[in-house]
């Protein structure tokens, strides 16, 4: 299989209620899945590069 990375949209309600959005990259190697949720971007562009640079493919 090849590898790939998905890009996960994350939104979290703040206790002032403010909203916060980020993307998480979710890392397919085989039969391994990786989600590190202290890997932020704060744009999807910064999440492709990052994953690309890595070596994986991005699928929608």
């Amino acid at each position: 299989m090849s590898r790939y990375a998905i890009l996960i949209p994350v939104a979290r309600r703040t206790s002032d209620q403010r909203i916060i959005r980020w993307f998480e990259c979710e890392l397919h190697d085989g039969d391994q899945v990786l989600r590190n949720p202290l890997r932020p971007f704060f744009s999807a562009d910064a999440a492709r590069t990052w994953a690309e640079t890595q070596g994986y493919e991005i699928q929608s």
